[in-house]
């Protein structure tokens, strides 16, 4: 068994920023799609601007949410290490146990205990 004592806390808030900007586009694509149908709704129905607004509004929204979402992510995954170090040395990390790819042993049947060891 191995121990997992300290991380590299700009190795997460890094990894952590990454996904922010991958979840932020996901969700800005989707936004932007909303805003255009919308955008389109409204100028079919009589409304003026309707589709440059949505138009906008759907740009911004792959642009600005990716940038929130890395940042909020970097930040959030900086605290994030920090706190788990802390915890870390207290109670001595989490128990992981790694094999080679090309072992026949697979950790997935592994059932933790309450004393804090795993058991096959």
């Amino acid at each position: 068994m191995k121990r997992v004592a300290k991380l590299d806390v700009l190795s997460v808030a890094y990894i952590q920023g990454l996904i922010g900007v991958g979840v932020g586009l996901v969700f800005g694509v989707i936004m932007s799609a909303g805003a255009l149908l919308l955008g389109g709704f409204m100028e079919s129905a009589g409304g003026e601007g309707g589709a440059i607004g949505g138009m906008l509004f759907g740009i911004g929204a792959v642009v600005i949410l990716p940038i929130f979402y890395g940042v909020g992510g970097f930040i959030g995954g900086l605290i994030t290490a920090f706190i788990y170090n802390i915890a870390a040395k207290i109670s001595g990390g989490i128990s992981i146990k790694l094999v080679e790819e090309n072992s026949s042993e697979t950790t997935a049947s592994a059932a933790h205990t309450p004393s804090g060891q795993f058991d096959q």
